[in-house]
């Protein structure tokens, strides 16, 4: 009995010493958060007056610049202040000083000031006018620049871009159109693409400075070898017919031509006379290049001459000579091989003859026209060297 008593007893201390562990533990873990609680207050506290410090330090900012600007404030109406006060002392500076004077000066000083406020006054006014019309002119400077620009906006707006146009040397496409006649063909290529129907409709304004001319000559004589005129062609850069008359021969026609002149009997009875032909020619070629082929013929028919440097004849050019060794080309051959034109086919038109002679003279117008001027200056020089 008394062992079993021991056991228990010793189990029952074992169980109060466990007890009394258990607690201490637990109040040890309690002691470590309270003491973890109170380290965290702390920090908390210290967040909290590190952040008090910083908003301390910018509301003492904001209050040292708005006494700052305060003060500048206070500072700049006081120089205002000082200024007013200034001018006030100096525009009493006068009077004040008159006072001290005698009455007669006094009765001066006030006259000439009243005379010259008055004149400040006119000096204000004056400079106030010249100020307004100054302004006036500005606006309506302004104005007009304003109203110029917008013209140039709708002028640029409106108007087209101008075609590029085409010089005088410049000729068309020379491919073929199918079912072209000849005489559709030579017209298309002497055509200008620049000119408008008013300028086509103007006279004064298709003559130009390079004309063409060919005449067509009746037989005159015992046997008809003779020529005479019968008929004149003219015309422009561009193949328009400027002048096509008949004339009535000067002498009794043996031999009309027919087959290559195509003139008849009834073209020159009632023709108008050689004479007046012969000076509206005249006129018309005046201080004008004329082209030709063997112009000398025709020159010699209308009984007239030209100028050298005003003659260009396709019959003596070494380009279209070339084609025949040298020879003188016929117009027939050259309006074939260079344009493909077929002219002269029965009797003669001198219409066609002058508007052929003007393409071929076209074709190398250029290189022809430096030629001819190479060879004026040489003859000027030659001649200056004759006279020195």
């Amino acid at each position: 009995m008394s062992s079993a008593h021991s056991l228990t007893e010793t189990r029952v201390e074992k169980k109060k010493e466990k007890k009394v562990k258990k607690q201490k533990e637990s109040e040890a873990e309690v002691e470590v958060e309270v003491e973890n609680a109170q380290l965290k207050k702390e920090k908390k506290h210290k967040k909290t007056k590190s952040t008090d410090c910083v908003d301390e330090k910018k509301e003492k900012k904001k209050k040292s610049k708005r006494k700052h600007e305060s003060d500048s404030d206070a500072d700049g109406s006081v120089r205002k202040k000082e200024k007013k006060a200034k001018k006030e002392k100096a525009k009493h500076a006068v009077p004040q000083e008159t006072t001290t004077v005698t009455e007669k000066q006094t009765v001066d000083v006030e006259v000439t000031l009243e005379l010259k406020s008055d004149e400040q006054k006119a000096e204000v006014k004056a400079e106030d006018a010249a100020q307004a019309v100054v302004t006036e002119t500005a606006t309506t400077t302004t104005e007009t620049s304003v109203t110029e620009i917008e013209t140039t906006i709708e002028t640029t707006e409106t108007k087209p871009t101008p075609k590029k146009k085409k010089t005088l040397d410049t000729l068309p496409d020379l491919t073929e159109i199918p079912g072209e006649t000849s005489e559709q063909r030579l017209l298309r290529l002497l055509d200008d693409p620049n000119e408008d129907e008013e300028n086509k409709n103007n006279f004064s304004n298709r003559i130009g400075r390079f004309l063409a001319i060919d005449c067509e000559m009746v037989g005159v004589g015992p046997k008809g070898t003779r020529s005479v005129l019968a008929r004149v062609s003219i015309v422009n850069f561009y193949g328009r017919v400027l002048m096509d008359k008949f004339v009535k021969p000067t002498e009794r026609v043996t031999d009309y031509r027919t087959f290559v002149s195509g003139i008849k009997p009834n073209h020159v009875r009632s023709a108008p006379p050689f004479a007046k032909v012969q000076k509206e020619v005249a006129e018309l070629i005046n201080n004008r290049v004329i082209v030709g082929h063997s112009i000398h013929h025709d020159l010699d028919a209308l009984q007239l001459e030209h100028p050298a440097e005003l003659i260009r004849d396709t019959s003596l050019y070494h380009h279209y000579r070339a084609i025949v060794d040298g020879h003188t080309p016929g117009l027939k051959r050259l309006a074939k091989e260079i344009f493909n034109l077929e002219i002269q086919g029965g009797s003669h038109s001198s219409v066609t003859d002058a508007q052929a002679t003007m393409l071929l003279f076209r074709k190398w117008k250029k290189t022809w026209d430096r030629q001819i001027k190479r060879q004026n200056n040489s003859l000027k020089k030659a001649a200056e060297r004759k006279t020195n």
